[in-house]
């Protein structure tokens, strides 16, 4: 059975050809996504093996106006952890491995970034090697039930 993945990236053009890979050569489902909205509600109705998530994503509101984009991804996977997301459910995926995609360095970030715990960190710009080796290596140690 495939591997189901979301992959939530706003410069989807970067990361074509890992997706394309990854959903013709090798053993997964990969469904990109360029905002948080659309995130949201798959995220409350399937259930999934990966989440690959970039930090800085537009996220027109559904976090909290509040939170800068440069950091929506990181208010988004704290809110997916709680199992809630802008009032939609999404439990059933609150402890999927979580893949960070980002190009953000500093250290305040860095730092909240690992408080998610997420199953690796990949800076960008990313090696093809070191994408695949994450996810299969993630994915191996994780199943859907």
């Amino acid at each position: 059975m495939k591997k189901r993945v979301l992959f939530i990236e706003d410069e989807a053009f970067t990361v074509k050809a890992f997706v394309k890979y990854l959903n013709e050569f090798e053993d997964y489902n990969v469904e990109l996504l360029e905002d948080l909205t659309e995130a949201v509600r798959l995220l409350s109705i399937h259930k999934y093996d990966l989440i690959i998530l970039d930090i800085m994503l537009p996220h027109n509101g559904i976090i909290d106006e509040k939170v800068s984009p440069k950091k929506s991804g990181i208010a988004f996977a704290r809110a997916l952890r709680q199992g809630r997301v802008a009032g939609h459910n999404v439990a059933e995926n609150a402890d999927i491995p979580l893949l960070v995609l980002t190009a953000v360095v500093d250290p305040r970030s860095t730092r909240e970034i690992k408080m998610l715990k997420p199953a690796g960190i990949l800076r960008k710009p990313v090696a093809w090697t070191e994408f695949f080796d994450a996810v299969q290596t993630t994915t191996s140690s994780h199943t859907t039930e």
